[in-house]
């Protein structure tokens, strides 16, 4: 089916010359076709195919062409379909938002049972999410990953602040023991590892806790998670997303996987 591109609109301008508007500021003037009047609604409805629309109007096609090459036109037999196995581990505001949001693409099975390795080799995705950092335990989920080739995306709460990521891909991008070993190489590793187990094994009297605008994690998530399940490269791959509650802005660090010799425990 031929639609208009996503973020495109199509109109008559003020002076009577068609337009086309895109992200950024950006307009074409459209002209050398008298039917923009009614190829413009047809493309908006978005449900016929290139030869419905030579049909309807055989002069379209130079047009049609030409509204393509611009992108301001598009097919949707460029779609690749999201299908795929998706099972989040842990829970709170942004695991119950990636949830609502992966669930609305019916080819993802949303699984939210306990994480065990035959889990993990069933699933594509693994979102590990978790108000304190289960130190021993992402690294046993990160060992089962690589063994079975399943990608996974983290987002955690550290300190003040929640991080993103990254989204590792067995084999090609960083995972939890790469971020983790790159943490203890440029900090106080045993400060680190004393801080990681405190956290993991004593949180009494302690709630996770989560900033209001923690629901910005789980848009992060989604976008990496449906571009890895649409066989794309995910963008988080090689970042780690850090958000501090009331700044504008989040930071995004470089996360590269360890070098096969680095054993860092």
């Amino acid at each position: 089916m031929w639609r208009l591109a996503r973020g495109r609109e199509l109109y008559c301008g003020p002076d009577g010359v068609w337009r086309g508007a895109g992200p950024g500021d950006r307009f074409t003037r459209l002209r050398g076709y008298a039917a923009f009047d009614q190829l413009a609604p047809l493309l908006r409805a978005g449900i016929h195919t290139h030869e419905q629309l030579l049909e309807l109007l055989p002069g379209a096609g130079p047009v049609l062409d030409a509204l393509y090459e611009a992108g301001l036109a598009e097919t949707s037999e460029n779609d690749s379909p999201v299908t795929g196995i998706v099972h989040l581990d842990g829970d709170g505001p942004p695991a119950d938002a990636l949830a609502r949001i992966l669930g609305e693409h019916p080819g993802i099975e949303m699984r939210r049972t306990a994480v065990d390795e035959v889990a993990v080799a069933a699933a594509d995705v693994v979102v590990s999410v978790a108000g304190r950092l289960p130190d021993s335990r992402w690294l046993l989920l990160d060992d089962w990953c690589a063994r079975h080739g399943t990608a996974r995306h983290l987002v955690l709460v550290e300190g003040d602040r929640f991080v993103i990521g990254p989204f590792g891909v067995p084999g090609q991008s960083a995972g939890y023991r790469d971020l983790r070993g790159r943490r203890l190489a440029a900090g106080a590793a045993d400060e680190l590892q004393a801080l990681w187990a405190h956290l993991e094994e004593d949180d009494r009297g302690r709630d996770a806790w989560w900033p209001p605008d923690a629901a910005i994690a789980a848009g992060y998530a989604a976008r990496d998670v449906l571009a890895h399940l649409r066989g794309e490269i995910a963008p988080g791959r090689l970042h780690q997303v850090e958000c501090l509650p009331g700044e504008p802005v989040p930071v995004a660090h470089p996360v590269l996987p360890l070098p096969p010799t680095a054993v860092i425990a």
